[in-house]
């Protein structure tokens, strides 16, 4: 506790000892001083303001992205369970080149990704990005226990060389680097064919309006900045989507892309939507937090309830399936393991299901939940939907607080009046409370948002939107898979 004087100063030795005692206490049990860290990352942002700033040549001007190995399992994990966290096959897991070659303009990669502006601030020195972006450290407190020598004290030489160097963020300290730190999947894909040549079309224009005298009023240089090329096939729209969330790209440019990814998927069936995809990939980003919060998420789940049943209970063909999350039919564990579930029942894909134990024979109508291969997704509809487990949609609505359709509010002079669906001349017997942005999206063409609001989600198959559509073919033409490259 600091001790003050009477008159509110702080007693300067009592803060001293116990600032002495808290470094102490960090040291033992190898945390990082946070003072340190604050100091790190004020001089790295006061640094890379001054290089913005500066003419001179450092020899750091030049970065790259680097994806890493990527290794992911089931998200519901459980050693005394069927749902034992199984490998993801998702293509190639060695690490990437360096991306581009030639690199990346170091000071137009900060202005324009959140992402590379916390790690280059932090780590000024380094000249890689690494993908996909991972959870924060977790520091091991456990070792100062679980280490020690003969003579009862800690052994921090014992704790690294059992847990691994590779495993430890900074030598000398406790701050572990685990297999599932990894947030969400990427593919190195969509950043050569559309990151790329946005941060170098950004990088001249930046270059451009320095040689510029005079000044542009803001709406004017807003709308003067490059903008993304938009892919023609979904799944490369979900990739790229995946790619501007990991690097914290500005909502700006990624506003026409979320209109063109929602348009998209309401106009097919949810089979058709790569699903899977989405889920390893936006999905994965979010599961730690709430994902319904993201708008394509939420667009997604708030019309689940507007699909015909016979849409929402169709599972993707093999053509559309791009990802077998767990395998069918299939109990591969030995016979030590299969404690909980007997063998392993197909999961579905979007439900939650009630199957029978394995020893509970004195209860014989107790079930447990086995959640959906989908984990994200499902989760979001389970709570977010309004869709009820016997399927009926009595509860669901397009309102607050997904806010993801028409709100319309009716007036009439007593409960036993009728209702008109159009306001009478004269009165009002009908207002819109609608605020959902899409409605008054300029990235939409009129007959767009005709189809948008007169049909039901899947019930035609619309094209996609394109504001902006890249030249040339598509990058992985013919190819539609999370595992292609």
């Amino acid at each position: 506790m600091v001790l003050y004087y009477a008159d509110g100063q702080v007693v300067k030795a009592q803060e001293v000892y116990l600032e002495d005692q808290a470094k102490a206490k960090a040291s033992q049990y190898r945390y990082a001083d946070p003072i340190e860290q604050a100091t790190q990352i004020i001089q790295g942002r006061r640094l890379a303001a001054d290089n913005y700033d500066s003419k001179e040549k450092t020899g750091r001007e030049r970065v790259h992205i680097v994806i890493d190995k990527q290794m992911y399992t089931e998200l519901y994990y459980s050693e005394s369970s069927t749902l034992v966290g199984q490998h993801l096959p998702l293509g190639r897991e060695d690490p990437s080149d360096p991306i581009p070659v030639a690199g990346i303009d170091r000071q137009t990669l900060i202005k324009c990704s959140s992402t590379a502006y916390d790690y280059f601030t932090s780590n000024p020195e380094l000249s890689t990005l690494h993908l996909p972006v991972c959870y924060p450290r977790r520091h091991f407190g456990g070792w100062y226990n679980c280490y020690r020598t003969e003579s009862g004290r800690p052994d921090y030489e014992e704790f690294e060389r059992r847990i691994g160097s590779e495993r430890i963020e900074q030598p000398g300290l406790a701050y572990l680097r685990d297999a599932d730190d990894q947030m969400a999947y990427i593919r190195e894909t969509e950043v050569i064919h559309y990151l790329i040549p946005w941060l170098e079309e950004m990088e001249k224009h930046v270059k451009h309006s320095k040689n510029v005298s005079e000044e542009n009023k803001p709406e004017e240089a807003l709308r003067s900045l490059p903008k993304f090329d938009i892919p023609k096939i979904l799944i490369e729209k979900i990739h790229l989507y995946n790619v501007m969330l990991q690097l914290g790209i500005s909502s700006h440019f990624k506003q026409p892309l979320i209109d063109a990814l929602i348009f998209q998927m309401y106009g097919s069936n949810l089979s058709q939507c790569h699903l899977d995809t989405l889920e390893m990939t936006v999905g994965r980003f979010y599961s730690r937090g709430i994902a319904v919060l993201d708008p394509v998420i939420n667009h997604l789940i708030g019309t689940y309830s507007l699909r015909n049943p016979t849409d929402r209970s169709t599972d993707p063909s093999e053509e559309d399936r791009v990802l077998r999350i767990s395998p069918e039919g299939v109990d591969e564990r030995d016979e030590e393991s299969q404690v909980y579930l007997k063998a392993k029942p197909g999961r579905a894909w979007l439900e939650y299901r009630s199957v029978p134990p394995d020893t509970r024979s004195a209860f014989p109508d107790d079930t447990v939940i086995q959640p959906p291969k989908l984990e994200v997704i499902g989760h979001c509809i389970r709570h977010w939907s309004g869709v009820r487990r016997s399927g009926s949609t009595a509860a669901a609505h397009t309102g607050y607080p997904l806010n993801v359709g028409r709100v319309f509010k009716y007036y009439r002079r007593r409960a036993t009046s009728s209702i008109h669906v159009q306001n009478r001349p004269g009165r009002i017997d009908r207002a819109d409370y609608s605020t959902y942005r899409l409605h008054n999206s300029h990235h939409l063409r009129p007959d767009e948002l005709e189809h948008f609001c007169r049909h039901r989600p899947g019930s035609t198959a619309a094209a996609a939107p394109a504001p902006i559509v890249s030249q040339g073919p598509s990058p992985s033409p013919g190819g539609s898979g999370i595992a292609s490259k």
